[in-house]
């Protein structure tokens, strides 16, 4: 669009200069350098409105994503549930925990552990279905199945969580 106005108005502008100027050579191109510049200003005005109404637009739907997280947050902090984020590392996981139950557990919510760290935690009897969350025999859009197990607290008992996976 922008390609096809500028071309549209060069070539509109420069017959409506040669009608004008009568073919004085002088006038025509001292128009022309005016025009050129008139047109560079005009543009880059309007780009950038264009652009600072998008940056503006994709700001506040960040602080409002950055809102519905801090919230969600809240809610399973006083609901007693914990968000831990893996990410691949080496052919294996690591992972951050956020939540108030990480003390409870714990589990170092400062910095990441490995899900071996995890995994070690884990009743054995339930290990099979913790193995479950991160194997990538499924495909990416594949519906992961919530997993309830038992992890070993600080307290040296064992408590029950439910894990609801979240495949990006």
């Amino acid at each position: 669009g922008y390609a096809l106005a500028g071309l549209t108005y060069i070539a509109w502008s420069d017959q409506a200069l040669e009608v004008l100027t009568s073919h004085n050579h002088a006038l025509y191109r001292t128009l022309q350098t005016w025009k050129g510049w008139g047109y560079i200003v005009v543009t880059a005005l309007l780009l950038w409105v264009v652009l600072r109404s998008s940056f503006s637009a994709i700001h506040r739907r960040m602080q409002e994503a950055q809102n519905a997280e801090r919230r969600l947050r809240l809610a399973l902090d006083a609901a007693g549930g914990i968000v831990w984020t893996a990410t691949r590392k080496d052919k294996s996981f690591e992972v951050a925990i956020a939540g108030s139950i990480a003390t409870e557990l714990g589990l170092d919510h400062l910095s990441s552990m490995s899900i071996q760290d995890i995994r070690d935690r884990i009743h054995p009897s339930d290990l099979e279905a913790f193995a479950s969350l991160h194997n990538d025999g499924g495909c990416s859009d594949q519906v992961t199945p919530q997993v309830v197990c038992r992890l070993l607290s600080a307290s040296g008992a064992y408590r029950w969580l439910k894990i609801v996976p979240e495949k990006p």
